[in-house]
């Protein structure tokens, strides 16, 4: 893919990158087989495992794409001419699909133990939503942020492994990881979603939609919708932040942590 080409969902980029999440999910849980877990199924570490790795991918990828677009004129960055993603990005969202899929199929197929249907109406709502991304091909830049923020959810999938795999409860090692790996998701949870994309999202509604605009890159009812989701979004980061606060708090005061 190069900049400027087409920018449908590419059938064949698409099974790549979901053939590759696939063995990777499968090796993961090959892995899992050989550990001693607590009583939880090879299943459950299979998810986080390969959740695990695909946050770390999408962060290290995002951070070079955003990497680039900061030295990039401002019309490539809006997606001008349109359909014009960068190809880092559109390989990105490519991959972000081919992950979701297979995590998707996984946790149908061991439901309940991976996820209930909240986690499988956002896993399909979050295909629909790149797909049509890479569909509009216009300002690359946001789907770039919102697969940067996929590095403040690696303490959280690092926190079940010291959970079922870390010896040492007795001494305390164990409790100690724990409350540091909760510490940094809520930290980094924080910074990536909630107090660096506030701005991020006034300087999208404010500059980057009204440019795509006047490039003739996006129409004005598209471009509303776009500010609302990015709203939305961070609405919806601010709430669940709020229930994180409260959920740990709870569990300091005596209360099981799920």
């Amino acid at each position: 893919m190069e900049d400027g080409a087409q920018t449908m969902v590419d059938a064949s980029t698409l099974l790549g990158f979901t053939g590759l999440w696939a063995t990777i999910s499968f090796s993961v849980g090959r892995l899992a087989s050989a550990c001693i877990l607590s009583s939880k199924p090879n299943a459950v570490a299979r998810c986080y495992g390969t959740a695990l790795i695909h946050n770390i991918v999408a962060t290290c990828d995002a951070t070079r794409a955003l990497v680039v677009y900061a030295s990039t004129p401002v019309q490539i960055v809006c997606g001008v001419p349109p359909r014009g993603h960068c190809a880092s990005t559109l390989l990105s969202l490519h991959c972000f699909i081919g992950y979701l899929l297979v995590d998707l199929i996984h946790i149908v197929r061991f439901f309940p133990h991976c996820g209930r249907w909240d986690m499988i109406a956002h896993h399909a709502g979050f295909i629909v939503f790149t797909a049509v991304a890479i569909e509009c091909g216009v300002l690359p830049i946001v789907g770039s942020v919102l697969l940067l923020h996929e590095c403040s959810t690696i303490p959280l999938n690092l926190r079940w492994f010291i959970v079922h795999w870390l010896p040492g409860r007795a001494d305390g090692r164990r409790a100690l990881c724990v409350r540091v790996a909760e510490a940094l998701f809520v930290a980094s949870y924080f910074l990536l979603r909630v107090a660096s994309f506030l701005p991020f999202v006034i300087h999208v509604c404010a500059t980057l939609l009204p440019r795509a605009v006047e490039l003739n890159a996006l129409g004005v009812h598209s471009a509303f919708c776009i500010g609302a989701g990015l709203w939305g979004v961070q609405a919806l980061y601010g709430f669940w932040f709020l229930k994180i606060v409260q959920k740990i708090t709870l569990a300091r005061r005596g209360e099981k942590l799920a």
